[in-house]
């Protein structure tokens, strides 16, 4: 009896590791991109899909190939990402994977159109990741995709991992994952964004600037000077470089670090609909580099150079506010602070925030710490050869 337990045990640990119904890496296309065009014709429900899969032999050989070489594309003409899929399935040799799918790009003409019915068809998806960065293309997405030559990586989805991660450490681009913009796209107190993206003369990729959305339709771009705006407004700025003129010889140029210390003090409240909006910021700047011969260490010059440095980002604020009240946007999400005026949801649905949005008055406060005592001068001392 002991011996038969135990073949039992033996026959169903067998059969418990079997490799039935598996499949095979070397039998799965792997998507790292996806780009949505408009299709030409007269059908207005069809797009583009264009599908950009890595080259496996090419990515793990010897060979030192990079950029086009180790990627092809497929574009696929369909009513819906299922059915570009699905005849994908049947034109490729492999079975399509989109699980280390890195990005999505929505040429500007889909976007001004809206991509209602677009994203959330994406995240229905099980294999697409939420974190997936969701981007706007200057032109068509096609061409984006099978252009694109990547620098300073054999691999696409890690090139294009690393570069769309810059927001932690400049100020020109945000996160726009493909989960928040959906929520966002949805919700009463704010409104999505996306990354604005290009291809350049030399056929590498460029991401800078957000598009700007209402609702899921593309109305407008921020500028990659206005990002840090944004970033201020939301708390998200890491860290960035910034040069003015120096105060007193605008030839020369002044470099500065900044980041964020905390989280910035933002009040609403509402009279009559108008938004009033209290904002106050705080920022770390550092003085890198000095281009021209003033001393900074003397407090009436490092007062005049603080005095400089809160207008200049207190009027890409401004800037940044004029913009998404004139588009009745508004992805910074003030409207999570004036939902602190109404007792109930109800409530602040019938203020109908973006429209009331557009009429907001501002009030902008940038509190500055700046620090000089890090620069070294570039005088060199007068050199005595003699000993």
């Amino acid at each position: 009896m002991k011996k038969f337990k135990l073949f039992l045990i033996i026959l169903a640990i067998i059969l418990l590791t079997g490799c039935y119904g598996k499949t095979e890496l070397d039998d799965l296309a792997y998507v790292i991109a996806i780009g949505v065009d408009k299709a030409s014709g007269d059908d207005n429900k069809e797009v583009l899909a264009t599908y950009q899969i890595a080259l496996p032999v090419k990515l793990t050989g010897e060979s030192s190939d990079t950029g086009k070489e180790v990627f092809t594309t497929f574009t696929i003409p369909a009513k819906s990402l299922e059915a570009a899929n699905s005849k994908l399935n049947t034109i490729a040799s492999k079975e399509l994977n989109l699980s280390h799918t890195k990005l999505i790009v929505y040429s500007e003409e889909l976007a001004k159109d809206g991509l209602q019915g677009h994203v959330n068809s994406f995240l229905s998806n099980p294999n697409v990741r939420p974190k997936t960065i969701i981007s706007v293309c200057s032109g068509k997405a096609k061409d984006f995709l099978e252009n694109i030559s990547p620098i300073l990586e054999t691999s696409p989805a890690r090139y294009y991992e690393l570069i769309l991660s810059s927001f932690n450490y400049t100020g020109k681009l945000a996160g726009t994952e493909i989960l928040n913009f959906y929520m966002n796209s949805k919700a009463l107190y704010k409104t999505p964004i996306a990354v604005m993206s290009k291809l350049t003369e030399n056929s590498v990729a460029e991401f800078a600037g957000l598009a700007l959305f209402r609702d899921e339709k593309m109305v407008g771009k921020l500028n990659e000077n206005l990002v840090i705006s944004h970033l201020i407004l939301t708390d998200s700025l890491k860290n960035d470089i910034i040069t003015l003129d120096d105060i007193y010889d605008t030839e020369k140029t002044l470099t500065f670090s900044i980041k964020q210390t905390k989280k910035p003090k933002i009040k609403v409240s509402i009279n009559d609909n108008i938004p009033h909006i209290n904002i106050e910021t705080f920022l770390d700047i550092h003085l890198e580099s000095n281009g021209g011969n003033t001393d900074y260490l003397k407090q009436e010059n490092k007062d005049i150079l603080n005095k400089v440095l809160n207008e200049h980002i207190t009027s890409l604020i401004y800037e940044y506010l004029d913009i998404t009240t004139s588009l009745a946007i508004d992805p910074a999400g003030f409207g999570r602070y004036a939902k602190s005026n109404c007792l109930t949801y109800k409530e602040f649905e019938n203020y109908d925030w973006p429209k009331i949005y557009k009429n907001s008055k501002f009030d902008v406060k940038t509190n500055i710490e700046l620090n000089v005592a890090q620069i070294v001068s570039h005088t060199m001392p007068e050199y005595n050869s003699q000993k």
